[in-house]
């Protein structure tokens, strides 16, 4: 609204800090045609029963990216010191590299493969959504190579 309110006539862009549906509640029809980017949907269909779970166990609260982004973290964090367990080493240090070596271990949004390097998921792929009447709408899956 206040780009509007300014002569500005650009389609806005950002990452899933803004991918929540407040955001389109407050700006209206101002946001048409603007994307972000992000992880995960919560309107994706894998996630329409823990959706309903969510609400009926917390009245008033939606599960959201970042429901989904917490679990996943809690999950690799469960992951890393059963490994460690595993190992007889349950040791910061046995955490730390059993996150780092995980290979195709399911979290709550999807298969993650850490890079050791760079402790980011290889090949996640990335959702491009825009706003389409007023509501988000899955334009493009991208999955790095």
């Amino acid at each position: 609204q206040q780009a509007e309110a300014l002569g500005l006539d650009v389609t806005f862009m950002g990452g899933d800090g803004v991918f929540v549906p407040e955001l389109l509640a407050m700006s209206g029809p101002q946001l048409e045609g603007s994307y972000v980017t992000t992880g995960v949907s919560e309107t994706a269909p894998e996630f329409a029963q823990f959706n309903a779970d969510y609400a009926a166990k917390h009245p008033g609260v939606t599960a959201n990216v970042y429901t989904y982004y917490s679990l996943d973290a809690l999950m690799a964090i469960e992951y890393g010191i059963r490994e460690a367990v595993k190992k007889g080493e349950p040791t910061p240090t046995a955490i730390r590299d059993a996150l780092e070596t995980m290979t195709d271990v399911q979290l709550f949004t999807s298969k993650v493969t850490m890079e050791p390097d760079t402790h980011n998921p290889h090949n996640k792929p990335l959702l491009i959504m825009q706003v389409k009447g007023s509501a988000w709408d899955l334009v493009e899956t991208f999955t790095p190579k």
